[in-house]
């Protein structure tokens, strides 16, 4: 989804979803982990952050660790962080869907830029 707020800031809504692990009660209720995040389109930073888990603690915390970073560029930086500070058993997973937000948003950004170039060349 891409909107503009009452700035005419250019935001774009992604998502990314990874199979939670077994015996979870992630994997029992809802079978996937989603990511959701709010990034501004021109400078890549992270605007806001949901996911799926069952507890709001969880979500906070994935939130103050995602949000203001700069994606890709800080992709490293985040998965880091939540390797080293979230001890969940669904933190692979939890990293495999915000990898998938990662490439999307980088496909959007290099598609855009081809579709550019490509109206230039006209």
């Amino acid at each position: 989804m891409i909107s503009m707020n009452e700035n005419t800031k250019r935001r774009v809504i992604v998502s990314g979803h990874a199979v939670a692990p077994q015996g979870t009660v992630l994997y029992e209720t809802k079978k996937l982990i989603t990511v959701v995040l709010e990034i501004d389109w021109e400078t890549g930073i992270v605007l806001d952050a949901e996911t799926t888990f069952m507890t709001s603690l969880s979500n906070t915390f994935l939130k103050e660790i995602i949000v203001g970073r700069k994606l890709p560029e800080d992709f490293d930086t985040i998965k880091d962080l939540i390797q080293r500070d979230v001890i969940l058993d669904s933190r692979k997973a939890l990293i495999k869907a915000l990898s998938v937000v990662n490439s999307r948003f980088q496909l959007l950004k290099m598609n855009e830029f081809s579709h550019l170039k490509k109206q230039c060349q006209m």
